[in-house]
């Protein structure tokens, strides 16, 4: 991944009161939650951002991330991005599947340098993918889009809310490399420790990602960052850890990167001709060959190598067409002089030196404008910071007022919710009582029916006693027990029951009607002296028939309600009654 790469190697480019409560109090805790928290999108891959989907294609997006921040052989990514493809055709219904197989086809035509190609599929994919959705995956593509050395105020803001944002979404890696940015930036507008405090940040992140390789390259950018805090030393310290440790020597355009800065903080000529043989041949690598070149020329001349220092001075003319900024002309047209000073050419070395002084004094002013923009720069994001932390601090104020509000609305709520509480409290005893008081009646009616039903049970017997010895004739003895059984079965005593029983329980026979409709008169009555526990024998008594009728009239209404054999009618009756 090329700019990551070259990024961490250092180059910067209606209820009732008492459920109402919790509510309110759920209502505050999700405030507190929102005003201390950040949205987050689920879980994702670490140390990557990725929503998760299902394994094996979270296994193929984490396989590509490594290939390419570790920048292996490109064949790889390529056969991980063809399976990836494959995967996602093979489950269509997912946006998550589609958007990443996508992604990660752009990317690989990046890789094989068809740029024109790869931003063209990057902006349709941004084009149709809902940017509330997919957040991360708008964001990771405009990564691709957007990524270069910052050079504005704006872009610098940019990068640092983009670094905010990988980061809340749990990619560190992402974050890393854009922290790597904003601190290349401030080291070019020479404030240092701010410099130090974003490449601090990154390899606190990097070294929760586990990636070490992205530790020892970042010590580069803290060892230019050290250099412009007036700390060459500590500088070339870093340098030689970096130089020193196994993972630069896997690569190579770090430990170049490396070896070259160390010469230029320590002047020491084996760095810069480790440096050299680390680009010689390369045809990518034209312009630092003739960078390096110049400078060899300049050191060997010094050193009185009056061949060696035409030899490198001839290479580097062979590369000056590459020579792109004045700092490095100054020096090549420097090493030019030397070498003409050396073959006792002084005119030539006379051109080749006012060349230097010309490239010197461009690279003066350039370095003067350079101050000034700097001075600009810097005043310009210490202003926006300014108001940056203005509005901040006054969003923090406007959530503890409106926290202050929902408190203090929430005590309110408190007092207003215990008074109801204590008025339902006070209504629930009096319900309670009043109802205490309809059962005692009910108990004392059922009583008194039972006691009433035993009495005229006796009379029975004794008529039919005297009956059977012939002291009343039979004829009598009719008369007397339909008399009785008259008067048992009165109208009024049954209705004053179901009216003391309603009183008990308001609410019984509408759960009745309700869960069981088409039910007689007669079939509640049975219900509600069944809900009470009356059994047979009393119920047959209260109602002057035979326990039989009414084991049959319990059966009928069995099949009335359509209970199952292993729900008893007790049981039934038991679940409607309060």
């Amino acid at each position: 991944m090329p700019f990551l790469f070259y990024n961490f190697a250092g180059i910067t480019i209606k209820e009732n009161s008492v459920r109402k409560f919790p509510l309110t109090t759920l209502i505050l805790l999700v405030l507190l939650a929102a005003m201390s928290s950040c949205r987050r999108n689920g879980a994702t891959l670490h140390p990557f951002g990725w929503p998760q989907t299902d394994a094996e294609f979270d296994s193929l997006t984490i396989q590509l991330e490594w290939e390419y921040f570790n920048g292996r052989d490109d064949s790889a990514a390529t056969l991980l991005t063809q399976r990836m493809e494959r995967l996602a055709a093979e489950d269509p219904r997912s946006e998550e599947k589609q958007i990443r197989s996508r992604y990660w086809q752009a990317r690989l035509q990046l890789s094989h340098y068809e740029d024109s190609a790869a931003v063209a599929d990057w902006t349709r994919l941004i084009e149709e993918t809902d940017s509330q959705r997919h957040p991360y995956e708008i964001n990771r593509i405009r990564w691709n889009l957007e990524f270069e050395s910052p050079y504005t105020t704006e872009m610098y803001l940019i990068v640092k809310k983009r670094a905010a944002f990988f980061e809340r979404h749990g990619d560190l890696m992402m974050a890393a490399a854009d922290y790597m940015v904003m601190g290349g930036f401030m080291n070019d507008l020479s404030d240092a420790p701010a410099a130090l405090a974003c490449f601090d940040r990154a390899d606190s992140l990097l070294r929760l990602a586990g990636f070490q390789s992205g530790i020892v390259k970042n010590k580069i950018n803290r060892a230019n960052a050290h250099v412009n805090a007036g700390d060459t030393a500590l500088a070339v310290g870093l340098l030689d850890e970096v130089i020193a440790d196994p993972v630069t020597a896997e690569e190579a355009v770090a430990l170049n990167i490396a070896q070259w800065d160390h010469y230029l903080y320590s002047g020491r000529l084996d760095m810069l001709e480790a440096a050299y043989r680390g680009v010689a041949g390369d045809s990518t690598a034209l312009r630092e060959q003739g960078k390096y070149e110049a400078r060899l020329a300049i050191e060997h001349a010094r050193r009185g190598a009056s061949d060696s220092a035409r030899f490198y001075s001839d290479r580097a003319a062979n590369h000056y067409p590459y020579i792109d900024s004045w700092e490095d002309l100054k020096y090549y047209y420097t090493a030019r002089g030397d070498a003409f000073m050396t073959a006792r050419q002084a005119d030539s070395a006379a051109a080749n030196y006012a060349r230097a002084v010309v490239m010197a004094d461009s690279v003066i002013a350039d370095k003067r404008m350079a101050e000034v923009q700097t001075m600009d720069m810097r005043d310009e994001i210490a202003r926006r910071e300014y108001q940056r932390s203005i509005r901040q601090s006054r969003r923090t104020v406007g959530w503890l007022i409106v926290l202050l509000a929902v408190v203090s609305a929430s005590a309110v709520t408190v007092v207003v919710m215990r008074r109801r509480m204590q008025r339902h409290k006070l209504a629930v005893l009096a319900g309670q009582l009043e109802k205490e008081k309809s059962l005692r009646r009910v108990m004392a009616m059922q009583i008194a029916m039972t006691e009433t039903e035993t009495l005229i049970g006796n009379l029975e017997n004794n008529i039919r006693t005297m009956q059977d010895k012939g002291d009343i004739s039979a004829e009598d003895a009719r008369s007397l027990t339909a008399s009785i059984r008259a008067h048992s079965s009165a109208e009024s005593q049954r209705d004053a029951f179901m009216t003391t029983f309603s009183e008990t329980d308001p609410g019984f026979f509408t759960r009745l009607d309700e869960r069981y409709p088409g039910l007689s008169e007669a079939e509640r009555r049975l219900c509600a002296f069944i809900a009470i526990g009356l059994d047979a024998k009393h119920v047959a008594r209260i109602l002057s028939v035979k326990p039989e009728s009414v084991k049959q009239a319990r059966w009928r209404l069995r099949q009335k309600m359509n209970l199952g054999p292993d729900v008893t009618l007790e049981e039934a009756l038991k679940m409607i009654k309060s």
